[in-house]
């Protein structure tokens, strides 16, 4: 231990205990996720404390109504403490759990590893490396039926690819979108699924579509 580092505390062994359970809850591989956690956190910006030389922004927030200066000074507390940071890990956490490994996404469509690797390549598929691991979400594979990627999907990763990262990739496939209109409002996935237009998906991700 350097002069630098303190001891760790009984709440921190009991803090790395907790996620070690958690993420055997979880479900899914817990190595993975916990060699992925850390390699994510280690990514993020350093959490910023107060800065006086904000105290003007505030002041303009509270004057123009967005803000209390009780409210504004609550959120204060909370991005001090980290929530912000907690947030991403939170997201990621979510998504990651939702990937399958190179392997299994090989098995799952039917093809050799190397022929996965080149549809990535290609940019007709998309993977994520996660702690040194290539990892596919699963947002992209079709469930009717299953053993494919979504139709049409490979003429429109590289559009997702310049607009979002794989994250938010998947979040644009699970929400709703008020242009693809049949039967309902539908998801993309459920609209390419249902045998809709992709250049209806497109239009939406390059007019800059919500998710």
């Amino acid at each position: 231990m350097t002069r630098h580092e303190s001891p760790a505390s009984d709440s921190d062994s009991d803090g790395v205990r907790r996620l070690s359970e958690a993420l055997r809850r979880l479900g899914g591989d817990r190595s993975y996720l916990l060699h992925g956690l850390v390699t994510l956190i280690e990514t993020l910006e350093p959490i910023r404390p107060h800065d006086p030389s904000d105290d003007d922004q505030r002041a303009a927030l509270v004057e123009l109504g967005v803000f209390t200066k009780q409210s504004f000074a609550e959120t204060q507390r909370e991005v001090d403490r980290g929530e912000l940071r907690l947030h991403e890990i939170k997201t990621w956490l979510t998504a990651a759990r939702d990937t399958r490994s190179l392997r299994s996404i090989a098995r799952f469509l039917h093809l050799s590893e190397d022929e996965v690797r080149a549809e990535v390549a290609k940019h007709r598929l998309v993977a994520v490396d996660i702690g040194g691991e290539l990892r596919f979400p699963t947002w992209q594979l079709n469930t009717r039926p299953v053993g494919r990627v979504l139709p049409h999907l490979p003429e429109l990763v590289p559009a997702l690819e310049q607009r979002w990262d794989w994250i938010s990739m998947g979040g644009f496939f699970a929400t709703r979108q008020e242009d693809l209109y049949g039967e309902g409002i539908k998801t993309p996935a459920a609209w390419l699924e249902d045998g809709g237009d992709p250049e209806a998906v497109r239009e939406i991700v390059e007019g800059g579509g919500r998710w």
